[in-house]
């Protein structure tokens, strides 16, 4: 009986060895710092942005994915505001794919005052601004609920791409620069008549 416990172990290690989480690459170069932490099943993201740019990412689905479930890959992430942007919305797109569920989100400084899903787009709504970060899912395992993408149509080796997109208002200063500009134009128009 022990030599087969030992068996059957030895034989799961080395299926399980084989299959790994996930494989989360950028798409070019957005400069913002990215932390992968992708495990079986989930793509575990951190991401820092550096200004309201977006990110994109290409995710390959693995035969690790498809040993925990043949339907769907759970997303979480968190998301750092490293400028202290005022970002009043977030909006997460996937191509390729589309979501299977959507999760909670968790405003750290602003507060989520609506949420938007379509089974390609996830876009919320912060008011106020969020000048911190947000929690897409259950990032720090507390209990949230899980994003998903579909993946039933599947296969270990097919892509899939997101994007997350953080929206800011523009800084007080850009309104008080166009103004300046229109007057300019105008004052130069009129010259010229």
């Amino acid at each position: 009986m022990n030599r087969l416990c030992f068996t059957v172990t030895v034989l799961l290690l080395l299926i399980s060895a084989g299959l790994q989480a996930a494989i989360v690459t950028e798409i070019g170069s957005s400069g913002h710092t990215l932390i992968d932490n992708s495990t079986d099943g989930l793509v575990g993201m951190d991401v820092d942005f550096q200004a309201p740019s977006p990110v994109e990412l290409d995710v390959e689905v693995t035969a690790g994915d498809l040993s925990v479930s043949t339907f769907s890959l759970t997303f979480n992430t968190a998301v750092g505001n490293v400028p202290g942007d005022t970002w009043t919305r977030f909006e997460v797109a996937v191509t390729g794919a589309t979501f299977r569920s959507f999760g909670d989100v968790t405003s750290y400084a602003g507060t989520v005052t609506g949420t938007f899903p379509t089974s390609s787009t996830f876009d919320v709504t912060l008011t106020p601004a969020e000048t911190f970060g947000l929690d897409l899912g259950d990032p720090l395992n507390t209990g949230q609920i899980e994003f998903a993408f579909d993946i039933s149509d599947f296969s270990a080796g097919e892509h899939f791409q997101f994007s997350m997109v953080p929206i800011a208002v523009p800084e007080p200063g850009a309104f008080v620069f166009a103004g300046l500009a229109g007057m300019f134009a105008v004052f130069r128009a009129r010259r010229r008549s």
